[in-house]
């Protein structure tokens, strides 16, 4: 195997580890954001709701800009510009006290997503093969939704020891 081919495929691994820990923390996030804004806060769960929908549409919605930036400025300054944004706006979410700032720190979620997720995409493309493409992909996914599903279960756990 080529010195090109180990770093590809390091490359490739050290992706799929950060999505699968970026998916098992965000979604960590989430029962202890309900129970603490809902149960603990007594905020309406519609309020909250929304802050955490207007993360989602703001990502998605945001996917193309953070594409651009990334073909511009490479893929990995798009990452970690991301991934810097998704740790505020959780830095930003412990110490919420009113819906705006749960709303902006939700916002700025949304946006370190929306730079982050599609740079990774097109990494991974470079990294990739044509003929490894499809297969990776499916792991990449499926990686990423165990992670979601394991990252909510463990949240649920973690309700007890307060949402700080």
């Amino acid at each position: 195997m080529t010195n090109m081919t180990q770093a590809r495929r390091m490359g490739q691994c050290i992706l799929l580890l950060d999505n699968t820990l970026v998916s098992f923390g965000f979604y960590l996030a989430f029962p202890l954001i309900s129970s603490h804004f809902v149960g603990q806060l007594h905020w309406p769960a519609l309020w909250v709701g929304c802050a955490l929908g207007g993360r989602q549409f703001c990502q998605q919605g945001l996917s193309w800009l953070g594409g651009g930036l990334a073909d511009r400025f490479g893929a990995k300054p798009a990452i970690l510009s991301g991934l810097v944004l998704r740790a505020a706006s959780f830095a930003l979410l412990a110490h919420a006290e009113n819906i705006g700032a749960l709303l902006a720190s939700c916002l700025l979620a949304g946006v370190g997503g929306a730079l982050f997720e599609p740079a990774r995409g097109a990494l991974l493309a470079r990294l990739l093969p044509p003929s490894r493409r499809e297969r990776f992909f499916a792991w990449l996914m499926t990686t990423e939704n165990l992670s979601a599903a394991g990252g909510a279960w463990a949240g649920s756990l973690l309700l007890d020891w307060g949402f700080y």
